[in-house]
C-alpha cells in the first residue's frame, strides 16, 4: 500500500512560490501486507516545472536509491532485494522548481510496482495535483534631496508666481522598483504626491518625470 504526503502537513494551499520557498517535500509510505515483494520500486512522473532534486533514507536502514530516468521521471528501488512481510518503509523526496517554466499547478504521480502479484493496484498509486502561485518579490526603494521643507506662517509669499522658484525649492524624489528571480511581464507603479492643502491651496506642482531604461 502505497500513501504520499506532501511536507509540511499544515503546508497551505495554493503553493506560494518564491526564492525562499522553491522546493516540494514529500513524504513516502510503501507497507507490504502479504509475502515478500521482490525487486520493489517506486516510479515517481512529475511535470515539466519541476526538477527531482534529492531523496533521504529512511530512519530504519532500509536502503533506498533513487536515479533519474527522464527529464519527467524518477525511479525510487526500495528494500532491494525484497521487502518483507509486513515491513513498511518511510522516506522522503524533493523537488524543486524550474522558474523558467512557470504554471499554475505541478503534478507529481507516484506507482509503487513490483514482480509480486498486486490483489487491488489502485492502492499503489498516488496522484497529486498542487496548484501554484509565485511571488514577484518586487521591492520599491525611495531616496529623496530634502527630508522636510517648513512653510513659515509669517513668510512672504509672492502674489504673483513668475516661475517655480517663486513657489519653494525643489523636491526631487527618486523610486527604483526591483524584482526578484521570478520573471515579471509587467509592472505598474502608481505615484501619488500631495497636489493641495486642506484649504485647497496648491502645494505641489509636478515638473518632470524621468525614466531609465529597463536593466
Amino acid at each position: 500500500v502505497l500513501d504520499v504526503q506532501q511536507l509540511p502537513a499544515a503546508q497551505a494551499q495554493p503553493f506560494i512560490v518564491s526564492n525562499q520557498n522553491k522546493r516540494l517535500t514529500f513524504s513516502v509510505t510503501l507497507k507490504n501486507k502479504k509475502e515478500s515483494a521482490y525487486n520493489t520500486a517506486i516510479v515517481v512522473d512529475f511535470s515539466e516545472n519541476l526538477f527531482f532534486a534529492s531523496w533521504s533514507m529512511p530512519v530504519d536502514g532500509t536502503e533506498v536509491t533513487c536515479q533519474v530516468t527522464s527529464q519527467k521521471s524518477v525511479t525510487c528501488d526500495v528494500g532491494y532485494p525484497a521487502l518483507k512481510r509486513k515491513q513498511q518503509v518511510t522516506f522522503t523526496i524533493n523537488f524543486d522548481f524550474n522558474l523558467q517554466n512557470l504554471q499554475n499547478q505541478a503534478s507529481v504521480s507516484f506507482q509503487a510496482l513490483s514482480e509480486s502479484y498486486e490483489e487491488n493496484k489502485a492502492d499503489n498509486s498516488v496522484n497529486l495535483k498542487i496548484p501554484l502561485l509565485y511571488d514577484a518579490e518586487i521591492h520599491i526603494t525611495r531616496s529623496t534631496n530634502i527630508r522636510f521643507y517648513e512653510v513659515s506662517s509669517d513668510g512672504n509669499v509672492p502674489s504673483i508666481v513668475h516661475n517655480f522658484e517663486d513657489i519653494g525649492p525643489k523636491f526631487i524624489f527618486s523610486i527604483k522598483v526591483t524584482t526578484g528571480s521570478v520573471p515579471v511581464s509587467m509592472a505598474s507603479v502608481i505615484i501619488r504626491i500631495p497636489q493641495y492643502t486642506k484649504e485647497k491651496n496648491p502645494l505641489m506642482y509636478l515638473t518632470g518625470v524621468h525614466t531609465d531604461q529597463v536593466r
